[in-house]
């Protein structure tokens, strides 16, 4: 969506006038989500959730081969008698056709990004048809992003698709710029315009595939009314020590990406990265991203 078309719904927010879907998913607090097609402003569209570890945010990887995955990391804030938590950094994998291989970004707090090996914090930076910026927060909804944010990280990728990350716990995704027809499945629901039953299809982490501290009962990409098993269902990655606890409390932890420990050179992130595609104790090699011979997540 446009800046001058969120602008305009901003002040008919002010104005009064009920504001519908946005056609964007944001996640943001401790993290209230609404999908692409939810209204901000009604409540029922709340998907609330207190969990923890890496889910699948949006992504076209809905049963077939697709491009991209969007997923957020859930932490749990610092207050250790708080069950509740947030969007500590999110993570990007991208499958360019003119590159061989898979695109690794991360955008963390600082602000910084990394891409691959490559980490950076000016702005703006180009980096095969990839786009990073720093742009004006827009309000759609007074709580989009964390109080006092007037400038967030945006990131396009070369499919259109773009995140906006305040670097606290506030994240937006937009991907009006995708080809008509374009599988969208995740958190974030289908984005067809109706919020509907069919925003919430089940992810891959069904019956304990993944995580079995994570229930999902069913099968992947079918409806469920269990918000609960929905959020459950899109599980990616185990994180921290919380999380680990719930998918592998037996397995010895090896540490993957916390955006709450902030890597201090190239060389840590690319180990703390393979540890997450490689090292995985829930996962084998490259699952994180890819597809099972489904073809799903």
């Amino acid at each position: 969506m446009h800046d001058n078309y969120a602008a305009v719904l901003s002040m008919c927010f002010i104005c009064g006038v009920p504001i519908m879907a946005t056609g964007e998913c944001v996640c943001r607090g401790d993290p209230h989500c609404f999908a692409f097609d939810a209204n901000r402003f009604n409540q029922q569209h709340d998907l609330h959730t207190s969990n923890v570890c890496a889910y699948v945010m949006a992504t076209d990887r809905c049963g077939g081969k697709g491009t991209y995955a969007i997923s957020a990391l859930l932490e749990l804030v610092k207050d250790i008698s708080s069950v509740k938590s947030f969007v500590g950094g999110i993570g990007v994998h991208y499958s360019n056709p003119r590159k061989d291989g898979e695109q690794q970004i991360m955008m963390m707090p600082g602000p910084q990004i990394f891409f691959g090996a490559e980490m950076f914090t000016e702005f703006p930076k180009r980096i095969d048809d990839h786009l990073f910026e720093m742009v004006p927060a827009v309000f759609v909804h007074p709580k989009d992003f964390s109080k006092g944010v007037t400038e967030v990280m945006s990131y396009t990728l070369p499919n259109g698709v773009n995140i906006q990350y305040d670097g606290i716990k506030g994240v937006k995704i937009n991907n009006d710029a995708l080809a008509p027809g374009t599988p969208r499945c995740g958190l974030c629901g289908n984005d067809d315009g109706v919020y509907d039953d069919q925003d919430f299809l089940m992810g891959n982490n069904v019956n304990g595939i993944k995580c079995k501290g994570l229930p999902a009962d069913g099968a992947a990409l079918t409806v469920t009314t269990n918000k609960q098993h929905f959020v459950n269902s899109w599980f990616l990655h185990t994180t921290t020590h919380a999380c680990n606890e719930i998918c592998s409390p037996t397995t010895p932890f090896i540490r993957t990406l916390s955006f709450c420990h902030l890597p201090t050179s190239v060389l840590e992130f690319m180990t703390l990265i393979d540890n997450i595609f490689i090292n995985d104790p829930t996962q084998d090699a490259q699952e994180a991203f890819t597809f099972n011979d489904s073809g799903n997540i």
